[in-house]
């Protein structure tokens, strides 16, 4: 992949062509002439770099996920979300981190991106009955609320539309997008404006 990159920059313009005749080295089920999600490609894509960049180092096969989460490739594409599920009862709070690379934005109820991130990380009221949250602390099946937040955004934020409803049908409404996003109300220590 490498290779590939390094001969299409003859210029300061970068040739597909190159990219579209090693198509099966970035991703063995894409083919050629067939129209393909753009998501899916990005997301090969980065991965085949990321396992070039780590070939090119002599990082072993076996690295763990945290050593790739180091990768040049994570650091731009990648970020750190928090969750915090809050217990109504005893108010004890959990928090776990993970990973991620893109955002997964459902516009059924959304004009804009604004308003779709808004609804990510909007709070939700977890369960009832019998769905309750078991509090950590309480040990009991009780009311609570969970909210992400990002604790670590990447320097290249990847939105994906989920636009396929739960039956396959596609949702074609046209959803706005700024010039510029402002997450940091999403973001967990962003300064308040």
């Amino acid at each position: 992949m490498a290779a590939t990159l390094k001969g299409t920059t003859n210029t300061n313009t970068m040739k597909p062509i190159k990219i579209y005749e090693k198509l099966k080295l970035i991703c063995k089920h894409l083919t050629h002439g067939r129209q393909e999600d753009a998501h899916e490609f990005l997301r090969y894509l980065v991965e085949s770099l990321q396992k070039s960049y780590l070939i090119s180092r002599k990082v072993p096969k076996t690295v763990d996920n945290y050593t790739k989460e180091t990768t040049p490739f994570n650091q731009i594409f990648g970020g750190y979300m928090r969750q915090d599920v809050v217990c109504m009862r005893c108010k004890h709070i959990s928090t776990t981190f993970q990973h991620f690379m893109d955002l997964l934005l459902d516009i059924r109820q959304a004009d804009n991106i604004d308003t779709a991130l808004g609804g990510y990380f909007k709070r939700e009221n977890l369960g009832q009955g019998e769905n309750m949250y078991k509090c950590e602390k309480c040990k009991q099946k009780v009311p609570a609320t969970k909210q992400y937040k990002i604790e670590r955004p990447p320097m290249v934020l990847c939105i994906q539309l989920k636009r396929f409803n739960l039956m396959g049908g596609k949702n074609g409404r046209p959803v706005t997008l700024a010039k510029k996003i402002n997450i940091s109300n999403h973001v967990r220590w962003a300064p308040l404006h």
